[in-house]
Order: C-alpha cells, then structure tokens, then sequence
C-alpha cells in the first residue's frame, strides 16, 4: 500500500518532536509490514518505515521518551527491532530516506534471546523494556540486558494465557492483559505480582487486548474486543 494506507493496525504508539509541531501517532501496520506515523492534528502519513527482513508482522510498538528510539515487537520474525525516531523524524518533504526508523539494533536474532510471537512492548521511565510474548514478560535494561522474565503458560497469579497488551504506570508498575484468562494483572517494575482484577462475562471482561494507562491519573483503559467495549 501507499504511505499513509493501513491494513490491520496492532499497536499504537504517541510521541513529540522537537522538529515537528503536533502529537504524532506511531501505527505499527500489521500486514503491511511498517511503521507509518501521522500528525494527530491533520492526519497525515508524514512518514514511514519498513525492513525486508526484520519488519515483519509488527504488532506492538512503544517510544523511549528519553532518546525517541522507537521499539518494535514483530510476530512473524520472532524479534525486536530498535529504530531511530524523533527529532530526526519531522520530514518536510516526505523523503524515506531521512534517518527516521533506521535499524539501531535487533534483539533475539542470535544474541541469546528467544522470543515466540512477541505481542506487545513497553517501555518505562529507566528506559527498561518490558514484552509480552508466548505466555511470558521479559524486562531488559537500557542497554538491552537481560534483567529477568516471569510467568508460563496457566492461570495463576504469575502465569499468563496470551498476554496480548503490556504497559506501564506512573510508578512503572507493569500492567498486562492476561486476555485468555480474562483479567488484567499488575506487577512491580521488577516482576513482582501486585494486583489483578477482572473474570469472564459479559459486564467484566471478553478476551480483553488493548490497554494503556492515564499517567497523570492512573486510570486504566482496557479494549474488551469480546463485546465491543472499552
């Protein structure tokens, strides 16, 4: 598809240059295998980015708000990929070859990481990233260390049934929707299980996926997709 045409957006991601007036929204473009980022005021595509073999099937995205590094959770290639973001990201002229979304680093490709189908990605005020994949969350440092990984696949409070959406807090409390065993899970920055809440049915939750957390006040968003509801 052209810039600015989507097929199947999975992820979402929002962040501000200093070279660029207004909000943009980063759209991970499922089937289209890009990243496309619009001006939240007109809805423009100002500009987009795609790699032929690492970009693939990208479902989740999260920005680090300190350097505007834009990561990218990709299901098919099983991988993470980092990309440059703003404030090289403002492109007046809408040339693809501006250093938005170049590939700074690919995590899970021969480095001793393994990742099934990750789903989501976040990332916190340290700069840590935490993901979502295959029944499991794994947290990384800055510098892409491994700090630790917690839950497998089951239904207690530190196991997950397709953990399909991960954010963070004010606090940097880690939020994941646990969509198959419907609820939604709170654990420390560290893995450290807080809180959860939520059953089936159809005045609580179905298949629960997408969520994000208001960090001025802390309430939570949650996308029921089982009966249309936020």
């Amino acid at each position: 598809g052209q810039p600015g045409d989507l097929d199947y957006t999975t992820g979402v991601a929002v962040t501000k240059s200093p070279a660029y007036p207004n909000v943009i929204v980063l759209i991970a473009d499922f089937h289209n295998n890009k990243i496309q980022a619009f001006d939240v005021e007109t809805g423009r595509c100002i500009n987009h980015f795609t790699h032929d073999f690492y970009v693939r099937s990208p479902y989740g995205i999260a920005v680090n708000q300190q350097n505007g590094n834009i990561f990218v959770a990709n299901f098919c290639s099983n991988l993470i990929t980092v990309h440059s973001g703003f404030p090289t990201l403002c492109n007046n002229n809408n040339n693809n070859n501006s250093n938005f979304g170049t590939l700074l680093k690919v995590i899970g490709d021969n480095d001793g990481f393994k990742f099934h189908q990750p789903y989501s990605i976040a990332c916190n005020s340290k700069g840590h990233i935490i993901i979502s994949s295959d029944h499991k969350i794994d947290i990384l440092d800055s510098e892409y260390n491994h700090i630790t990984s917690f839950g497998s696949y089951g239904d207690s409070n530190t196991n997950f049934n397709s953990p399909l959406c991960v954010c963070v807090d004010q606090f940097d409390n880690i939020l994941v929707t646990d969509t198959f065993n419907y609820c939604l899970k709170i654990y420390d920055s560290h893995g450290n299980y807080l809180h959860s809440f939520g059953k089936k049915g159809k005045n609580d939750f179905e298949r629960p996926i997408g969520l994000i957390v208001d960090k001025e006040n802390g309430d939570i968003y949650v996308v029921n997709t089982g009966v249309n509801r936020i």
